[in-house]
């Protein structure tokens, strides 16, 4: 079992990452006052939440090396400290060039965060404990919206723009000072941690992301994180307003979404600690209930049915759960000195298929806006249509599990022979 400094070290990591989610989603809260304060339009803001999810994807690999080299605590530092600096810089914004620097700042930290997290884990817990704190801590991270959407949402109604993002930026500066004045990154050698102690083996930094790739444990991590994640984050509540589903309630689900992930995410750690060798089952299982609740609402007529809704919500709320088995099998299948470059590998999987899936679904959209025009934007039977298109990123993504699964098993044969 972990000792009390373990729990210690996790959560002030968790504090920085709570913060994060706050931070990252903060900009969606403010979106009106967005407009407002830079006299901006919509698509001028939804600009700003694909460039931090571009910086996002594109730093984690570098990110993975630099953890691999300098460990978590830094790193967290770092991310507080820079989310801190991009938060100060919103608060002072009077113009869209001003808060892009701003944004890019947080993206930036944001980017560094999560991982680093992951890499304490198996440094300070058991190997059984790490799948159920693995899935703890993307539910606890959560609260990080909880933030925005209400303490900070009321603090931006009353106090304005600038007050609120102050205090945003003061409490990452709080969580940076907490990382450095108590966060570790490896436990002593003490009783049960000599596993999870030992020094990086001599040449592990000159190990290459090819090399670290071509495990089948790393390939099959990142395309379970890639399959599993998407469905849970594209175009859900346009596509229910635009077939008709009261706007509150379309919105609504969201939170019933959030409910169904923290429930399944308690149920996944839990199964995966006791029958890890069965966790490919639950990804599918993940992926196969939100297929399937897509289905009857793409296929409904008119308006479908708030008991259609609701399934779809529950099911999509099993996505993160089941995209954060992806880091078990990176975990057991790459020596500690390389799992920051693992884990930056397979954390990219999700949302470079989220990406795609945004990308093909807004394509789509304006190819029928152009070709069949019914005379409305974006209707029901367009984005109908329109939703199949993740059928393309669904295709490629098992078949990367099948491949990856097949090679693992083919590489532990071979390991038993010997």
């Amino acid at each position: 079992m972990a000792s009390n400094g373990a729990w210690v070290i996790w959560l002030c990591s968790m504090t920085a990452y709570v913060f994060a989610i706050a931070n990252r989603t903060s900009f969606g809260v403010a979106g009106t006052f967005a407009s407002q304060r830079f006299a901006c339009s919509a698509s001028v803001l939804s600009f700003f939440t694909v460039m931090r999810l571009l910086i996002y994807v594109s730093l984690q690999i570098p990110v993975g090396i630099l953890l691999d080299k300098f460990g978590a605590r830094v790193l967290l530092t770092i991310g507080s400290l820079l989310m801190g600096l991009g938060e100060l810089c919103m608060s002072l914004a009077v113009s869209v060039p001003t808060a892009l620097v701003g944004r890019t700042l947080v993206g930036g930290g944001d980017a560094l965060t999560f991982i680093s997290v992951m890499h304490l884990l198996p440094h300070w817990f058991a190997k059984k404990q790490v799948p159920l704190i693995s899935q703890l801590s993307s539910l606890i991270g959560q609260f990080g919206q909880v933030i925005c959407a209400f303490p900070f949402f009321a603090v931006l109604a009353c106090q304005g723009w600038t007050f609120a993002f102050e205090c945003l930026s003061l409490c990452s500066f709080g969580a940076a000072l907490l990382v450095v004045i108590l966060v570790r990154d490896h436990a002593k050698p003490i009783r049960g941690y000599q596993e999870f102690a030992r020094p990086s083996i001599v040449g592990d930094q000159e190990v290459s992301l090819l090399a670290i790739w071509k495990r089948p444990g790393t390939r099959l991590g990142f395309w379970i994180h890639f399959t599993a994640q998407f469905p849970g984050t594209v175009w859900g509540v346009p596509y229910l307003e635009a077939s008709g589903v009261d706007a509150s309630y379309a919105s609504g689900t969201l939170a019933l979404l959030t409910i169904s992930s923290v429930i399944g995410g308690l149920l996944f750690g839990l199964f995966s600690t006791k029958y890890p060798q069965h966790e490919l089952a639950l990804v599918f299982f993940s992926i196969a209930a939100c297929v399937f609740s897509w289905i009857p609402v793409l296929l409904a007529h008119g308006c479908p049915s708030r008991a259609l809704v609701t399934l779809l919500s529950v099911c999509l709320g099993l996505a993160a759960p089941g995209s954060m088995v992806a880091f078990d099998y990176t975990r057991r299948h790459n020596p500690l000195s390389q799992q920051g470059r693992a884990t930056g590998i397979t954390n990219t999987g999700g949302f470079t298929a989220s990406l795609v899936a945004m990308l093909l679904i807004g394509i789509s959209l304006d190819l029928m806006d152009r070709f069949i025009p019914d005379g409305s934007l974006y209707s029901a039977d367009h984005f109908k249509l329109a939703m199949i298109s993740q059928v393309v990123v669904l295709l490629i993504g098992l078949v990367g599990i099948a491949t990856a699964a097949y090679g693992l098993r083919i590489e532990q044969e071979r390991m038993k022979s010997a």
